[in-house]
């Protein structure tokens, strides 16, 4: 009898262990050339402790990394600087891309594409950095074809909470995103100011008070927009 309870016992622990979620981190494919490819589904992250890393220091860290298990990349308010990794290869034709995080409000990201030891690409981008030239923080690189490949990022932030949605597209594709969304910045911006100036304009000619106050309500809306990003 014990021994029909003790195989019955190690058969349901044979199927809780094949059925138990995998938590180790797997290597992203770059096949399709024409999408966007997330990455936020792959973290393994560190938070830093009262000293600042070098990404030296951090490659040598790596094993102490631990890997995120939640769909949303949002770590919270953070008072330490927080590093991220992701894996992925490069298997298309595609050499030129361009990798994103959609969130304007990070006060420093710090990219660095990493081959081995050996750091590929490096840039400093967020609010409080002059390397960043487009809304969000953005890194272009040129990615070898069928080369392993890892991607640090270390984020900080004292004025939002650490939102980190990574991804990457090619730069043909990223190129003709930032223009359109140049345009529609444009197009509603342009909207609000000669909505201003129309109803300011109808100011002097009616000396209604509320239009005062209506243009005051889209200069608002417009600063707001402008500090926000």
């Amino acid at each position: 009898m014990r021994a029909v309870l003790w195989s019955w016992f190690s058969i349901l622990m044979f199927f809780g262990v094949c059925t138990a979620p995998a938590q180790a981190q797997t290597t992203h494919q770059l096949i399709n050339e024409n999408i966007e490819t997330s990455l936020t589904d792959n973290f393994e992250f560190y938070f830093e402790t009262d000293t600042q890393l070098t990404i030296s220091e951090a490659i040598k860290r790596r094993p102490d990394f631990r890997f995120y298990t939640d769909p949303n990349p949002n770590f919270g308010f953070q008072s330490r600087a927080l590093w991220l990794v992701t894996k992925f290869n490069n298997t298309s034709n595609t050499r030129d891309w361009v990798f994103n995080i959609d969130f304007s409000q990070l006060d420093k990201v710090d990219f660095y594409l990493v081959r081995g030891d050996e750091v590929l690409k490096q840039s400093h981008q967020g609010k409080l950095q002059t390397e960043q030239i487009f809304r969000v923080p953005t890194m272009r690189a040129e990615l070898p074809v069928d080369a392993p490949l890892e991607l640090y990022l270390r984020v900080e932030s004292s004025s939002s909470s650490l939102i980190v949605p990574l991804s990457v597209e090619p730069e043909t594709r990223h190129s003709f995103g930032v223009q359109l969304d140049s345009l529609l910045w444009g197009l509603f911006y342009g909207g609000l100011i000669i909505l201003a100036i129309y109803n300011f304009a109808l100011f002097f000619g009616s000396r209604e008070p509320s239009l005062v106050a209506y243009v005051g309500y889209i200069v608002a809306v417009l600063l707001w927009q402008f500090v926000w990003g």
